[in-house]
Parts: C-alpha cells; structure tokens; sequence
C-alpha cells in the first residue's frame, strides 16, 4: 500500500534519491534533476506509484512527455509495474493535453498547412519584382507547361487564381493537367510586354514558393515565433494574421498553434473541472517552452497548490532550434524566480505557491547505471554536474578521441573499430554511429553496404530498439534521434567545423569552454552563444549514449603545403583534460594507424577484462580542467599535429598518451586511499 524505505530494492529497486523524489511532498513543485542514465522513466513510474498509494485516483495522474514515442513506453513501464491497477494514468503529449483542453481531436494536414501559407504569404506586400518573377514562371508554365506532381501544380494554381483575382479577371485557375482557354488568352496578351523576365521564369518556376512557404512554417519562422510567443494574434506580423484568419475560417488548427490556444482558453476560462486537482509529471522539462511550461503551471496550480513534478536534464537541451529554452529549467532549478518570470510570456504565470518558501523541492539524481567509470569522467569533462555522477560500473575503457587525415581514413577506422566489437562477440545491434546531421552519414552507410555489415537509419520519430538485441544492424542516425537511446558501442563522427566559414567560425571561439563547468547558463544571451552551447550539450547527450565504448573522431586534412588545417575540431573536444586517464588520443595519417589504433583498442579492451576478473578497484574520476583562453584552445587545436611520417606522428600521440596516463597513475599513488 505504501512506498517505505524497507521496500525500495524489491521490486522497484530504487535508490535513496529516486525514492526521496518518487516520495516528496506531492502538494509542491518537485524538480528531479535527472542526469544520463540515472533512472529518469523508474522514477517518473515510482512517483505514479506513490500517487496511487495516497489514494490519487488513475485519472488525476497526468504525466506528459515530449514525443508520441516516449508516451506509449512510459504507459508499457506502468503496465509492466503495476498490472492490477484500476485504470490507467492519463499519460499524453503536451499537445495532446491541449487538444483535449481545447475538446477537439483534429489539426490541419501539411498539405492545407502550405496551401494557406501559400495564399497568407502572396497577399502580403511582396516586392513587386518578385510577383513579376513569380507571374512569369505561371506563365512559362501555361505556355509551356511540363509534368508536375499534385503539389507543385496546386502551388501555381492558387497562385494563378489569386493573381487573377488582384488584376481583376474573373478567370480561373488551371485545373488537372489542362488551362481554360480564357486564363490562357489573357497570359497570352500580356506575354509580349513579359520577355525581359523570360530567362527568370526558367529558373524560379515553383520552388521560390516552396521555399517561402517552408521559411514561413519551418522552425524559427513566424508562424513559429508567434506560436511560441504566448501573446495574441493581434501582435502577430500581416501574414501571420492573414494565415490564422483563413485557418478560423475553415475551421483549422496548425499543430505549432494548440498549445497557444489551449493556454489562450485557460487565461479566459479557467481550468477545466477535469483537469482541476490533477497531479502533473512533466517528463523532459528542459525541452519545453514558455507557453508550454506556462499552460502546465496554470493547470498544476489547485486551491494554493502546485502539483507539478518537472523531471528533466539541463546538459541534455538539444531542443533550441525547436523553440525549447533550457534557460527555464536552468532558472527553476536556481530558484530564480524573476528571471523565470520574465521569461514566462505574462508576469501572472509563475503561481504565488511557487515563489514562497519551500515550494521548489530539487532532488538530483547521481546514480549513474549505464556507462563505465572512465566513460562518466570524460563526458564529465564536457559538462560538469554538481553534484557529480557516481557510476555502479568500475573501470572500463577511456573515451579516444581521432584525429584523421581524411573522410576516408575516418570512415575506414570506424569500420575497423565496428569488426573489431563484432569479433570480440557485440552484436550489431550493440553499435551506432553518430552525427551531428545526417548529411554527414552519407560515406558511413556507402562503405557499410559495401562491407556487408547490416545497418539502419534511424529517423526522430522511430521507437527506440530492443534494450539488448541477440543480432539487429548497425544503428546509424543523427545524436537527436538518438536521445533516450543507449547502447554498447558509440562512434560520434565529423566532429569538426570548416574555419574558413565565416558563420561557423565565429562561435568557434574559446567562450564555449567556460561552459563546461555547468554553470552561466542564465548569462548567455546572445543567440550565436546560446546555438554554441546546444552543440556542446549536443556532443553530451551523443557521450552519454555510450555503455562501454565511445570514439570520437573527425577529418582535420592538412593544409596546403603544409599549412594549418581548414578545419578545427569542435572547441570543447580540442581542450578535452587526459591527465585523469579518461580520455586518449590518437592520430591517423594511414592504414597503419588504423591497424595499430584498434589494435590498442583491443588490448585496452583485454586490460579492463582482466581487472574485472581480478576484482580491480575503479580509477580515480578525471578532474575537470579551469577555463581556458582564446589562445589556448588555438594552441589546443594544433596540439595534435601529425609527425614527419604517419608511423612517427601516431607513435608520438601514443606514447605522449601512454605517458600522460602513466603519470596520472604515479600521481594517483602518491594520494592515501586514492583508489
């Protein structure tokens, strides 16, 4: 009946800080700093759990997740833990919540979505060139017309009736794969004064429209900064009011804009009874927005309470270029309660019980269950927590970090690396590669297919695989559709950037370092800032996929004649501390140095064997290194540089790391009860 302390290893087994957060008091704001791998779903289900053994009923439990795909596992987690139940917890996406706030099931298609954009966007004041440019390819298109697809052909034609409708002609638009002959007459006439804009017509054709519309609708648009904005459509741009006005006309709704209304109706309303005194379990917390976490503040406020439980993880907001501001988790978790209210969209959002004394309880989760000791320490390193993580697993082998000579030598270390775990006994379905985008996996899956290995593209919305597959494929997809995922083996590629790139060069700079410390956050207010700090949060979350193996590679070709590369490894990789034994690097000019890095692999993998065997006691964490200087993350970049000959450049970063790792162990000895 009740969650006791006697009771927490069977059958939730749970540690003291998941029972302190499943168990806390459940009339206040609960803040479960949830790290990788620190059981965030356990505890979620075991907080459900103590809901349920107060008398909660199933149906004023509402935990709310990010994806469709994280809602149907954490329903199969409370099934699996509590079948005798009597219902079921009301486990929703935050825009399923609003749509059943809003008393309606359905959202416009993406076809419907594009065609009011389309006509939003054509109404608004266009240069005029750009509505020649855009008249002439209609009427290339009428004279001349080639096949189209549906969607194309229904771009032009929207397009030609409300160019009619402006010129006043009473004439439709084209329909199935034939014109009216009076749309064509009147082109026709006007056609001889058009020949100038012949040669553009050519080029633009559809695709200057298909381009407007995915600005107007895509992330960082303004449909999107008005969804995100939590203010009213009034304040919106001409087109933005254009595009909600046609939608309301159709009875419409886009799937951007049902958290606004939803929170829309609550100002106006109220809460609805059947959301009143409800318990709120907002899972991912550090991936909401303002409006999203301002409509779940306002229904978790009942009779002086807040009833809400936010878990989550600041280092692993990777949400930004979505809307998602980690900047208000960060802002909880500190108690700062006018930063967080000024950025909420209304200064009322933040409820009074919040603000008072003791209604913020933070519980931090540092129990770490899926990497090895050595893996923690080195994406330690990249973003600190206080209080640290602490692994159950002892040893294990360090995070390498390559260096290669070229995309192709980088490709062929991975496959190298990839037979290697095969052989050893992993399965392929125990290995992924990484990346930033997935642009960047194009070689990967060639030589892969090449090579015979099976392998997958894993996309955002797949579920995630089996925990532990007896065969399966080689995982390949970008770190976002990864998160929540772990597994055995991790390669993270094509960590660098190009330095002769203006746009990338200029977050390159050595601020980003001072992140890793996991603090100044709030400050970081410049946007180029904050999109550097989602990559050094990107490269975390890929680290912390990782079990037992993490490489982490790039292509840094020398320059012409010798000089400096045109590319640099991302900063905070260049600075990474080895002197704590977690980190090793290696250096790849050829074939040789792929053989002799993997074969160092494979020893180092022997080494941890025989210490597992032996019952070795785990090495000491690596210390995370102060702040470092421009200067020093430009000499830190050129720390790895290659050697006369390939066997003397990676014979030289052996040793140098043989040495640095040497000497950490001589210092450890010299500290009393070190190990």
């Amino acid at each position: 009946k009740r969650l006791a302390p006697c009771e927490r290893s069977e059958p939730w087994r749970l540690n003291t800080a998941q029972y302190d957060a499943a168990s806390a008091p459940e009339n206040v704001l609960v803040l479960v700093s949830a790290g990788p791998g620190t059981g965030k779903t356990e505890t979620t289900v075991a907080r459900v759990a103590f809901f349920l053994a107060r008398g909660v009923p199933a149906d004023k439990i509402r935990p709310i997740t990010f994806t469709v795909v994280a809602a149907a596992e954490l329903k199969a987690r409370i099934k699996l833990k509590m079948p005798t139940i009597v219902g079921q917890p009301c486990v929703s996406t935050i825009h399923a919540l609003s749509l059943a706030l809003l008393g309606r099931s359905e959202i416009m298609s993406p076809p419907q979505a594009e065609d009011l954009a389309l006509r939003a966007l054509f109404e608004q004041q266009w240069p005029e060139e750009r509505l020649c440019r855009l008249q002439a390819a209609f009427r290339a298109q009428v004279l001349h017309p080639p096949p189209l697809d549906g969607k194309d052909f229904g771009a032009l034609r929207h397009l030609c009736k409300d160019m009619c409708a402006k010129a006043g002609l009473n004439i439709a638009g084209p329909q199935g794969d034939r014109v009216p002959d009076e749309a064509k007459c009147a082109y026709e006439q006007e056609w001889d004064c058009m020949e100038p804009l012949r040669a553009a017509a050519r080029k633009v054709s559809h695709s200057d429209l298909s381009a407007a519309v995915s600005e107007f609708l895509g992330c960082s648009g303004p449909f999107d900064a008005y969804c995100r904005s939590g203010k009213g459509v009034e304040e919106a741009p001409p087109a933005v009011r254009r595009f909600v006005a046609m939608a309301r006309e159709k009875g419409w709704l886009h799937i951007n804009e049902v958290p606004l209304q939803a929170l829309e109706k609550v100002r106006r309303e109220g809460v609805p009874p059947a959301f009143q005194g409800a318990h709120y379990l907002l899972d991912e917390g550090q991936d909401t927005d303002a409006v999203q976490l301002e409509l779940v503040l306002r229904l978790a406020s009942h009779a002086g309470e807040c009833r809400l439980t936010v878990v989550g993880d600041v280092d692993q907001a990777i949400y930004g270029f979505r809307g998602a501001n980690a900047r208000l988790m960060e802002a909880l978790k500190a108690k700062q309660f006018d930063e967080l209210a000024a950025l909420l969209p209304r200064d009322d959002a933040l409820p009074p019980s919040v603000r008072r004394a003791g209604g913020i309880v933070c519980v931090p989760l540092t129990e770490h269950h899926r990497s090895t000791t050595r893996l923690v320490c080195a994406y330690s390193l990249v973003r600190a927590k206080d209080p640290p993580l602490r692994s159950v697993h002892a040893g294990g082998l360090p995070a390498y970090r390559v260096r290669c000579e070229s995309d192709a030598l980088e490709v062929r270390l991975v496959l190298d690396q990839l037979r290697m775990w095969r052989d050893r006994g992993k399965a392929w379905g125990e290995m992924s590669v990484l990346a930033l985008s997935s642009g960047h996996l194009t070689d990967f899956m060639d030589e892969l297919k090449n090579a015979g290995i099976p392998y997958a593209e894993r996309k955002d919305k797949d579920p995630p695989p089996p925990p532990h597959p007896p065969y399966g494929r080689v995982t390949l997809g970008t770190i976002h559709s990864v998160k929540g995922w772990e597994c055995d083996v991790v390669c993270v590629v094509r960590l660098n950037y190009d330095s002769t790139k203006t746009d990338e060069a200029q977050p390159a700079f050595g601020w980003s370092i001072f992140c890793r410390s996991g603090g100044g956050d709030l400050a970081l207010a410049d946007k180029v800032q904050a999109q550097q700090l989602e990559k050094v949060r990107l490269l975390y979350t890929a680290m912390s996929r990782a079990r037992r193996f993490l490489s982490l590679s790039c292509a840094l070709p020398t320059g012409r004649n010798g000089g400096e590369p045109t590319r640099r490894w991302l900063p905070v990789l260049a600075t990474l501390d080895e002197t704590g034994g977690c980190v090793k690097s290696f250096a790849v000019r050829g074939e040789a140095d792929i053989s002799r890095a993997v074969a160092e692999v494979s020893a180092d993998a022997d080494a941890v064997a025989a210490e597992a065997r032996d019952g070795a006691h785990p090495p000491p964490a690596g210390r995370s290194p102060p702040p470092m200087t421009l200067e020093q993350v430009e000499s830190h970049n050129g720390a790895f540089a290659f050697g006369p000959a390939g066997a003397a450049g990676a014979a030289g970063a052996a040793g140098a790391a043989k040495a640095a790792g040497a000497a950490g162990e001589a210092a450890s000895a010299d500290e009393a009860g070190a190990a």
